[in-house]
């Protein structure tokens, strides 16, 4: 105890200094940490116990940083100035802090940084100058070799000159989402190769791939949020990227992908989430190691049978939110390693009992489908279920729900994490609308017989073709009922008849009309009238006594004159003005009217 005496004694001291030395507008800890709000730099600077090793500066009121700040040598290892109004730096600010490992100035408002202004920090390892406005990096970094991470994300950089990197020979991690680069020419990440291993571009509005293909040594790459549409081949990206495990593409604009695209690749997450893949053939994950798949918020209508097959090793395969409608029966064949699988919001109304015949899962989100009821055989599958999300789905509460309700029973618990903690509810039949599931009866399950049900995808189909069968039967019956009558009244003596023979005793209306004793008016009997009452059957049965006529000169003749003859026959007399204005008129036209 004596001995350690001393050295207490002189620990005490030195924090009695720092506390008694801590600058105005600042809150000194016993952990050699200063942090201070609102305060003048010189101020905080002039007045910072030599001993500190950290400092934080919130919304200072310094709109500019020059060496003026910072002219007194300082232990310091780590400097934050965040949240503030700085603008600009100028050369040689911190040449004083040569011990400084870790420079933060995000959130401000820096436009321009002089080519030199980090001169001096040999041992620099992590600058962070994420979102402030910054337009250009040419040559800011060339004095500060040793970075490790960088970030820049979040300001208004457009393009990266070739030379902005070529000093940095220890980068590993490199942040530039959220610019406004477009596309990147020339070689953009010269002295990176062989170094960069993780690199950030979302959102800055790429079109291409092209730009990154340099950076051998990659291990993680998010390109996400860009208007990316093409991918590079399948050689070209294995001999770009062949350390390559992390590749996020989610949120372009790809619409197919190539059969073999990601062939003898081994990653260990894919994310292809957001885009406009509107299938997933057999062939194009052939051969691709991959533990994390993400497909989900596409369009895909479209999966081949054998599409995940061939994948080797995948943990979590997400498709969630496609209108796939339908799973192929065996779609997760041979997915022995698949432990958690993310089927939400996909339009499925049934699935078969093999489905996940050979996938031991953990986690199953089947929620916000179209499922009536999930029959025991696919219940089997889930034995080694843990997390199983079905909230969302329109649940037919008859003997077909009673799997799920013993499973509910034996295996429900409330799940915080996901705000569900209460069992899914029936949606039909109307008597049990809102039921939850686990507080059915044997009776409210007993209304059906579940081996008179059909838990196969063509239930609704056959029905339909049941009633349209029957439907097409009747009205086919209702034809030929039409048939036989109409039959039946064109027989000889009937009251129908188009027209007749030159020896039928049938006549025409008008003529019955003409031999009745009633008195009426003739037709044409005032020359003044325009109209005429045509008697339809008169006209027809005159045409087809011509055509029918022996005589070959009226077969042969010209139709002209035998409409003339026989016009003027029928009609010639009381109205000969008439009958000469419309004898050019075919017959024909006058049956029609």
């Amino acid at each position: 105890m004596v001995i350690f005496l001393p050295i207490y004694v002189i620990l005490c001291g030195t924090l009695i200094h720092i506390c008694d030395a801590c600058p105005l507008s600042c809150s000194c800890s016993i952990s050699m940490r200063v942090k201070c709000q609102q305060a003048e730099m010189k101020d905080i600077m002039n007045n910072l116990p030599y001993q500190v090793y950290k400092l934080e500066v919130e919304r200072t009121t310094t709109n500019y940083l020059t060496a003026v700040h910072f002219n007194v040598s300082h232990n310091l290892n780590t400097l934050e100035i965040y949240d503030g109004y700085i603008t600009a730096i100028e050369n040689k600010t911190f040449s004083l802090l040569r011990n400084l490992q870790t420079l933060n100035l995000t959130r401000n408002r820096l436009r321009t940084i002089s080519k030199e202004a980090f001169l001096g920090l040999d041992q620099l390892i992590n600058l962070d100058l994420s979102h402030n406005n910054i337009q250009s990096i040419d040559e800011v970094f060339y004095s500060v070799g040793k970075l490790q991470t960088l970030y820049l994300n979040s300001n208004s950089l457009t393009a990266i000159p070739s030379k902005a990197f070529s000093s940095q020979r220890e980068l590993r991690y490199l942040q530039l989402n959220g610019n406004e680069f477009q596309s990147l020419i020339g070689s953009p990440f010269q002295g990176l190769t062989n170094t960069l291993q993780t690199l950030n571009m979302r959102n800055c509005g790429l079109n291409s791939m092209t730009s990154v293909t340099s950076l051998r040594s990659l291990n993680r790459l998010d390109l996400g949020e860009n208007s990316i549409y093409e991918m590079p081949s399948n050689a070209q990206l294995r001999s770009a990227f062949p350390y390559l495990r992390y590749l996020f593409l989610d949120r372009n604009k790809f619409t197919r992908l190539a059969d073999g695209q990601f062939s003898d690749m081994n990653l260990d997450t894919l994310d292809l989430a957001y885009n406009q893949l509107d299938q997933v053939t057999d062939t194009q994950f052939n051969r691709l190691s991959v533990q994390n798949l993400n497909l989900s918020s596409n369009v895909i209508i479209n999966i081949g049978e054998q599409a995940f097959q061939l994948i080797k090793s995948v943990v979590n395969l997400n498709l969630a939110h496609n209108p796939i409608g339908a799973l192929p029966p065996e779609l997760f064949r041979n997915m022995f390693s698949l432990r958690e699988l993310n089927l939400s919001a996909c339009a499925l109304n049934s699935l078969s009992d093999n489905q996940f015949k050979d996938s031991f899962l953990i986690t199953l989100d089947i929620s916000y489908n179209s499922l009536p009821f999930i029959s025991q055989g696919l219940l089997d599958r889930l034995s080694m279920l843990n997390t199983f999300n079905i909230q969302g789905n329109p649940w037919h509460c008859d003997c077909r729900i009673a799997p799920l309700k013993q499973w509910l029973q034996q295996r429900w618990q409330c799940n915080p994490m996901i705000g569900e903690c209460s069992s899914p509810l029936c949606m039909s039949p109307q008597s049990l609308t809102q039921r939850p599931i686990t507080d059915l009866t044997e009776a409210d399950v007993n209304t059906c017989q579940p081996e008179a049900l059909s838990s196969g995808p063509d239930v609704g189909m056959a029905s339909g073709l049941s009633v349209g069968g029957v439907v097409l039967l009747i009205i086919l019956i209702i034809v030929i009922c039409i048939l036989c009558w109409r039959r039946k009244n064109n027989k000889p003596g009937g009251q129908f008849h188009l027209c007749r023979s030159p020896g039928s005793d049938v006549t025409s209306h008008n003529e019955d009309f003409e031999k009745s004793p009633k008195a009426h008016v003739k037709p044409f009997s005032d020359g003044d009238q325009v109209s005429i009452q045509s008697d339809k059957s008169f006209v027809v049965r005159h045409y087809f006594q011509t055509m029918v006529s022996t005589d070959p000169n009226a077969v042969t003749g010209p139709p002209e004159r035998m409409r003339r003859d026989t016009f003027r026959t029928t009609y010639s007399g009381s109205n000969p003005s008439l009958a000469s204005s419309a004898y050019s008129y075919p017959i024909g036209r006058e049956t029609a009217i």
